[in-house]
């Protein structure tokens, strides 16, 4: 049942006495953040009371003659915009999972998307879940109270979460012992040192990006792998526009290091689904009620990806999966490079030799092989969580992961 927010009565009144504080000397780095992250994750974004969706109304639009430097006030805007969504009936998957936010640079906004950059923004994504986790089983964190996994899942849990930072960052090691039987306490001491150690130069962002719908306790961990997903994706997108820019140099070593790059990083983000299939079925269909609107179908990260590899075929692209991405659509219209029409180029001008031909070919093959792996491994977890229901993004949910595993990358590459 929906909170009916008595118990947390005094919670809001109190973050409505600092948002009204804030409104008479308004100043975009003393706004309440922290204390308005909190309050959502006792009650849910679905559930916000109306007396807060207004002052928060209120509060957004004094930002662009608040105190504050430009980034700042951006950054306020757009933390806000994505607490708003549901109430200017902008909500997405972009929004859900607070994408505008995640890993943005503290001076330019931009995300980097480098490789380096890529494997400790998902360690830091998945170590912050399991913070919560052993928070949670330690008595510290008392938002998301529902359905709290017992404790062999959290064991469970716990050891695919680990084993998924130590291969984004094999440095940490050094803080976090490998330990089959984990000790909740021991691995929450080492996962704060860890992200003390790994923090990039601004990780305010961490506790801005987690703003669940309900107050269901797995739906932290959903959003963080979510997150972990569209960061290797966008990282993929960089990496695939790369490879365009070698080949069109004819740097073609270049260029297979790229493919090489992309294929390795797919492969080691492929166990995040074991982390994801821990969670309890009772549990996702739960929160997930209130996530209507919001679908992975809408990620734009993924299919830029994808059309950056090749262009996609004309039944695709006017089917839901390009129409719920318009700029990514808009872009395949008007012609975008990809890395499929630029090897078929430069193969018919005759400059590659036979050796680069072959390493091409194989490269290529191999990143095809590792992206049908994810999409039958994605496949398989949705049909046993979901069966056969419909997705929330509007979408046919399973049976469209299903009709879509046959796609490939490469076509008419080979």
């Amino acid at each position: 049942m929906p909170s009916t927010h008595r118990e947390h009565e005094n919670d809001r009144q109190l973050l409505l006495a600092q948002l009204d504080g804030w409104r008479k000397k308004p100043n975009a780095g003393t706004f309440p953040n922290q204390a308005l992250v909190d309050y959502v994750k006792l009650v849910g974004k679905h559930f916000l009371p109306v007396s807060l969706l207004m002052t928060l109304q209120e509060a957004r639009l004094a930002i662009p003659n608040c105190v504050g430097d430009p980034v700042e006030r951006e950054v306020l805007l757009r933390f806000l915009n994505i607490i708003l969504d549901k109430r200017d009936n902008r909500y997405d998957y972009i929004s859900y999972i607070a994408l505008p936010l995640l890993g943005a640079d503290p001076q330019t906004l931009t995300p980097n998307h480098s490789e380096g950059a890529t494997r400790t923004r998902i360690a830091l994504l998945v170590g912050d879940a399991l913070i919560f986790e052993t928070g949670a089983a330690l008595g510290l964190r008392p938002e998301l109270p529902l359905m709290r996994p017992g404790f062999n899942l959290l064991q469970k849990r716990l050891r695919h979460g680990l084993r998924m930072i130590r291969s984004m960052r094999p440095d940490s090691a050094r803080v976090i012992s490998d330990n089959l039987q984990v000790n909740p306490a021991v691995v929450h001491k080492q996962l704060i040192d860890f992200l003390d150690i790994a923090s990039m130069a601004d990780r305010s962002w961490l506790s801005m990006t987690v703003l669940p719908v309900y107050v269901v306790h797995d739906e932290y961990l959903f959003i963080r792998v979510l997150q972990s997903f569209e960061s290797l994706f966008a990282f993929l997108a960089l990496d695939a526009e790369d490879c365009i820019q070698a080949l069109n140099l004819g740097d073609v070593s270049r260029a297979i290091g790229n493919l090489s790059s992309a294929a390795d990083m797919f492969l080691k983000v492929l166990p995040l689904f074991s982390l994801l299939a821990t969670l309890q079925r009772d549990a996702f269909t739960t929160f997930r009620e209130y996530t209507e609107g919001a679908s992975a179908i809408q990620s734009v990260n993924y299919k830029t990806f994808e059309s950056i590899c090749g262009t996609p075929s004309l039944e695709r692209l006017h089917s839901p999966s390009f129409t719920s991405v318009p700029p990514v659509q808009a872009r395949v219209l008007e012609g975008r490079p990809t890395i499929q029409g630029t090897v078929d180029a430069i193969r018919g001008s005759g400059t590659l030799n036979e050796i680069q031909d072959m390493q091409l070919s194989d490269s290529l093959a191999r990143l095809e092989e590792v992206h049908q792996r994810w999409k039958r491994t994605h496949y398989s977890l949705a049909l046993r969580m979901l069966g056969d229901t419909t997705g929330t993004g509007y979408t046919e949910g399973t049976p469209y992961l299903k009709s879509v595993i046959n796609n490939r990358l490469f076509r008419q590459v080979g």
